[in-house]
């Protein structure tokens, strides 16, 4: 069917943010291309169903469900989602985006235009805050997903792009995601999305990389925008280490999983190797960068230590576990 399924996964929202997403969605309007919303509730302690902006979306846009996933994790959501899209495009909203009005008008136009594009993302994500922020955070908006992109790109490289979508405010064709559904419950694909303190994106790489290997496009498109509304409970450096270790150790695995005829070529991973790594880190960027940055840096380094490790399914050196019960404490 002609149009978009709007999946929206949460759990445990800020009912504030929710409520900003679903009046955003709804001022779509009805002169839109014709849309469903599917929201999702993975089985938060607080049923959405309680929420107020919830009862009125699914008052107010008839075209619209409340679904209740009791399995945890983002992957599951999304697929319940998948499962219950009626239409041939999937739009997928993190409870904390403020997608622009004209975003589904934007999104047919480029579909109508590039219709070799099986996936694609949005090219402007301005990162706001709920609250006032300390300077440091500032200069980690990129890692929010924040992006400016004044033009139109699409690749079909099969090494990861500058211009690939991330999962904020995501755009997919409906077959590409029901291959990607097939192959998690063949399976094929094991990586997880967010899930519990993890903070993997191995989902969303493997959404966009299917395509790929499908043989579509993937990019951003100029002019379709969504503000990213960042909470509190985000606004830390150990959020942001678990995001960067959690994103950095699902790449080689996603893209093996996708690519079987064509696997990345990987090392091991020593307990000496990783130790020269954080000598030589703290020796090139101990005395000139924040402290926050260089944990940063530092959780990105050794997520990619274990992404080697991850890939070929062997156990995490005593140092890699080690960081994972100080980031995770």
């Amino acid at each position: 069917m002609k149009g978009f399924s709007v999946i929206i996964c949460s759990y445990n929202p800020s009912e504030y943010l929710i409520d900003q997403l679903l009046k955003a969605v709804l001022s779509f309007g009805f002169e839109s291309p014709p849309f469903e919303v599917i929201i999702v509730d993975n089985n938060s302690k607080r049923p959405l169903a309680e929420y107020a902006c919830v009862s009125s979306l699914l008052s107010q846009h008839n075209n619209s469900v409340l679904l209740v996933e009791p399995m945890p994790g983002l992957t599951a959501a999304r697929l319940r989602g998948i499962s219950a899209a009626r239409y041939d495009w999937l739009i997928f909203f993190d409870d904390d985006n403020v997608p622009s009005p004209d975003y589904l008008h934007k999104a047919r136009s480029f579909i109508e235009e590039n219709p070799q594009t099986g996936v694609f993302g949005p090219g402007t994500v301005t990162v706001d805050y709920t609250t006032d922020v300390k300077p440091w955070l500032n200069n980690f908006k990129p890692l929010f997903q924040e992006r400016k992109e004044p033009v139109t790109v699409i690749s079909k490289s099969r090494i990861w792009e500058k211009c690939y979508p991330y999962g904020t405010g995501m755009v997919v064709l409906k077959k590409i995601a029901e291959v990607y559904k097939e192959r998690v419950d063949n399976g094929r694909y094991t990586l997880s999305d967010r899930k519990g303190r993890s903070l993997s994106s191995g989902g969303d790489v493997q959404m966009v990389l299917t395509a790929v290997h499908e043989g579509f496009f993937a990019g951003v498109v100029a002019g379709l925008s969504l503000v990213h509304v960042i909470d509190t409970e985000k606004l830390t450096v150990n959020y942001l280490e678990r995001q960067q270790y959690g994103t950095a150790a699902a790449y080689v695995k996603a893209y093996n999983q996708v690519f079987q005829e064509s696997k990345l070529a990987i090392s091991e991973v020593s307990n000496w190797r990783i130790f020269l790594l954080i000598y030589s880190l703290f020796k090139l960027y101990w005395t000139k960068t924040s402290i926050e940055s260089f944990r940063v840096l530092l959780a990105k380094k050794m997520g990619e230590c274990k992404s080697a490790v991850y890939a070929y399914d062997g156990s995490l050196p005593f140092l890699l576990k080690l960081y994972e019960r100080l980031i995770n404490a």
